[in-house]
């Protein structure tokens, strides 16, 4: 007879402690079961699993409480490392969460604590059986593909040898079983080469290397080569057989690194953000689990990855607000990042041009280990010229853009280069108005006001996604005179470039409304890359990181 210590799949208070069920087969930690909690049948997640020679009747004697046994066992193997069951048990205690919550937040979709769970899928494989048989010269030749990689995906094999796949199973020569499927990463061949460092870059690389601290604050001016100083601390990292975890906090800059990376290495390389499907987040979860995958890049959600040997993290543009999670566990990924760091007894590289005030401070105070580069790779500082629009309006311009800014626009357009427009707001205006009562349309959620979309003739508020047709008479004072849009966001803004310069320049918005679809900002990113496009605007997402010659 087993105890299990498992913690119930709800993340509330009352409910943040062990419960204990009985298992006539032991259990390991981490493993997910479900259980009769208070007469529902729920999913729950083991804490620990020990033997007892004790019956159940002396059990429950002993305790003063009748003791149920579990109803199954959902896991074969555990979910997570040790190290991650740790982890999850101090933020527990560092966020004021609940346990359970925090083993929530490490887990892909399809494998998490939780009912409703969705089925991983799977796939069918054949491998060599035992048995012999004649086969004709095309049969044989599918036979000795299979031998030779020891096991192939069914579909593949279908794909190469369309008849002769079913016949080898058919004779018994080949059996076939299912399994999860999973993302067979390849190496590829790296085609980028290490670049030189500047002596700011080597100096700062030197100061990292020969440092015995854990934790650095790299504060580099933007274009300063911190991303090269990244990309040469991996490889170091991995020449020893470690992995190492690349953090950026935009989906958006995800692609360019993913670029950079498997240029560098061509090594095994996990991508892992909100933009992947549950799927396909667990297969990545699976790569990083079972050491397949020697480089992880991805967004808040991958500092759990379950790393085996992790031996270099980085945390790219660490000020950035999306490295927190407000939501239940409230945590910090820069948190988790060092405390992982301290685990694997491996360097925790925090990069930014202009660091979070609790980051700089903690490096000027020695706290972290600061390490600046005040100077760009190309040695030059771009010129900064601020603009009076009202000074613009005053003289008959735009209030969106400026006679400069147009004529800067012009000049480059006319010499065949890019140009990238930032605008930190979506939709078309940022809020629409009464002409009566000057009543500003809110979000009947939020009390903010909402953005009026032109393209799909809608109100958007862009907190909480509620969606409403413009109402035909205003709800605060009933007038039916109509509205009047103020502000502007890159919906307004690409209208405007338009009618400014033409219909033949080539315009690529990025926004939240343009990169709802998968792969999108990968896509766009691309596009401008090669050149397709002669304006990029958008919003935040395009504000950092970015890296266009």
């Amino acid at each position: 007879m087993f105890i299990v210590q498992c913690w119930i799949e709800h993340p509330v208070r009352r409910l943040d402690q062990t419960f204990t069920y009985l298992s006539d087969i032991q259990i390991e930690t981490g493993c997910r079961i479900t259980v009769d909690f208070a007469g529902r049948s729920v999913t729950a997640f083991t804490e620990s699993c020990r033997y007892t020679d004790q019956s159940a009747e002396e059990l429950e004697k002993k305790s003063g409480m009748k003791l149920k046994k579990i109803t199954s066992i959902v896991d074969s193997e555990s979910l997570i490392t040790d190290e991650l069951h740790e982890l999850a048990l101090w933020m527990r205690d560092q966020t004021l969460s609940t346990a359970i919550s925090c083993f929530q937040a490490m887990l892909p979709a399809k494998v998490k604590p939780a009912s409703g769970r969705k089925n991983i899928v799977k796939e069918r494989w054949v491998r060599l059986s035992s048995k012999e048989a004649s086969l004709t010269p095309k049969q044989l030749e599918a036979f000795q593909y299979v031998r030779e990689r020891g096991e192939v995906r069914y579909s593949e094999l279908r794909k190469l040898f369309p008849s002769q796949a079913k016949a080898l199973i058919d004779k018994g020569m080949l059996e076939e079983y299912e399994a999860e499927r999973r993302n067979l990463l390849t190496d590829t061949e790296g085609s980028e080469t290490k670049r030189t460092l500047t002596p700011a870059q080597q100096k700062a690389m030197d100061e990292i290397v020969q440092s015995s601290d854990d934790v650095f604050l790299l504060r580099g001016v933007t274009g300063s080569g911190k991303t090269e100083i990244y990309l040469q601390l991996a490889e170091d990292a991995l020449r020893k057989g470690k992995q190492v975890l690349i953090l950026v906090p935009e989906i958006s800059l995800t692609p360019q690194m993913i670029s950079r990376v498997s240029k560098r290495f061509g090594a095994s390389l996990a991508v892992y953000h909100s933009g992947l499907n549950d799927q396909e987040k667990y297969e990545q979860y699976r790569l990083v689990k079972t050491g397949e995958a020697s480089i992880v890049v991805g967004t808040r959600s991958a500092v759990f990855m379950p790393f085996q040997n992790l031996g270099l993290i980085v945390m790219d543009e660490e000020h950035d607000s999306s490295y927190k999670q407000d939501s239940q566990p409230a945590y910090h990924c820069r948190d988790i990042a060092i405390w992982r760091g301290r685990h694997h007894s491996c360097k925790v590289i925090l990069g930014s041009a202009t660091p979070a005030l609790e980051s700089y401070a903690r490096g000027l105070k020695n706290v972290y280990h600061l390490v600046e580069i005040n100077e760009r790779v190309n040695g030059t500082l771009p010129e900064v010229t601020i603009v009076s629009m009202r000074e613009n309006m005053r003289k008959g311009g735009s209030f969106i853009l400026s006679e400069e800014l147009k004529e800067k626009i012009r000049n480059r357009l006319e010499n065949h280069e890019q140009c990238i427009l930032l605008l930190n707001r979506r939709g078309y205006s940022s809020q629409l108005r009464c002409r009566s009562c000057q009543s500003v349309i809110m979000c009947p959620h939020c009390d903010l006001a909402m953005s009026w979309h032109r393209d799909i003739r809608r109100l958007k508020c862009h907190t909480c996604g509620t969606e409403m047709p413009v109402p035909r008479i205003c709800p605060v004072c009933g007038s039916a005179e109509g509205f009047t849009s103020m502000g502007f966001g890159t919906q307004r803004l690409e209208e405007e470039v338009r009618q400014a310069f033409g219909n033949d320049v080539r315009i690529l918005r990025m926004d939240a409304d343009t990169t709802g679809r998968k792969n999108s900002h990968a896509s766009i990113l691309a596009s401008f890359g090669r050149h397709e496009a002669d304006i990029l605007l958008g919003t935040q997402m395009i504000a950092k990181g970015l890296d266009y010659p």
